[in-house]
Formats: structure tokens, C-alpha cells, sequence
């Protein structure tokens, strides 16, 4: 191989691609955290926190607990929350139960409800609670209806608040 020949070769290796390309780390609208690869492919950052720790950074206010009147004229048990993401991660499932407690103190019914994350059709709640975002479930002049519930054992107004589950990711 001559001389111009080896230069010309280097030349080429010099200005292809080598093929090797690091992967870019991204954030999506929804705030998630993802890696791209060089192949096309990519996939969510797993979440460096423990869900008992994102718990905590959960926020749920009880706004209205009380019998309210229902449109057929019905005594119901209803309540209003305020959710707010205090975490630094997307929250794309939120689980909790409702304790209603009676006039001797304790629990003596409960309903788990999916307020983030639920895909419901005719629900206008939010598919994810990005950080530092919060919501009214549901929102002002409205409840959450709680059709089984004997309001003559309720002590009117008291309800306790559980997380059962929270996902990161969808």
C-alpha cells in the first residue's frame, strides 16, 4: 500500500463514525426521567427514592367531610380532598383508603379510591401529579359520594386518610 493510500485510510477512519455514542440522559413533559440510547431505545430512570419517603412527601388535606343531600333526595356521606406532589417525582398512581370513623373513636368503614392515576373515562382528575403540582378531588361544589355508608354511626365529618400505594412510573 502506498503512502497516499495509508493517509487516504486514516483520513476515512478518521471522519466516519465510530459507532460508539454515549447515551443522553432526558426528561419528558410529564417530568419523568428517561435514558436515550444510541440505538434508538429507551427506558425509564428507575426513581432513587423509597416509597415509604414519597409517601411522606404526599400531601392530602381534608377540605369537607360531612352528610350531604343527594340529588334523589338521599342522606350520603361525601368528602373533598386537597392532593399536592411535594416530591421530586411524577406521581402516576395514587391508591389510598378512606376511614370513616363512628362516635366511639374507631374505624368501622372504609373505601379505597384512586384519585391519581385511575383512567376513568368520565373523570377529570389527573393521569400524573407532577412535582410541586396539586389538585381538588373532586373539585369545589362536589363530593366523593360514599353510597354504602350508614351516616347514622358516622361521627359526622371524621375520616382518616391512608396512602396504600404510589407509582413513579406509568
Amino acid at each position: 500500500m502506498d503512502r497516499l493510500s495509508i493517509l487516504l485510510l486514516l483520513f476515512l477512519l478518521a471522519i466516519l463514525p465510530s459507532g460508539v455514542a454515549d447515551d443522553i440522559s432526558a426528561v419528558t413533559d410529564e417530568g419523568n426521567k428517561v435514558i436515550l440510547h444510541d440505538t434508538g431505545t429507551w427506558e425509564y430512570v428507575e426513581p432513587e427514592i423509597e416509597i415509604d419517603e414519597l409517601k411522606e412527601q404526599i400531601e392530602i388535606t381534608i377540605l369537607e367531610s360531612k352528610v350531604y343531600t343527594s340529588w334523589v333526595d338521599e342522606k350520603q356521606a361525601g368528602f373533598r380532598l386537597k392532593i399536592k406532589n411535594n416530591s421530586d417525582f411524577p406521581i402516576h398512581e395514587l391508591k389510598i383508603r378512606v376511614l370513616f370513623i363512628d362516635k366511639t373513636g374507631k374505624p368501622f368503614f372504609e373505601e379505597e379510591r384512586t384519585p391519581v392515576g385511575g383512567y376513568s373515562l368520565f373523570s377529570d382528575y389527573p393521569d400524573v401529579l407532577k412535582p410541586n403540582y396539586s389538585f381538588l378531588y373532586p373539585e369545589e361544589g362536589k363530593y366523593n359520594s360514599v353510597d354504602k355508608l350508614d351516616v347514622t354511626e358516622w361521627d359526622e365529618g371524621k375520616i382518616r386518610i391512608e396512602i396504600l400505594e404510589v407509582k413513579t412510573e406509568p
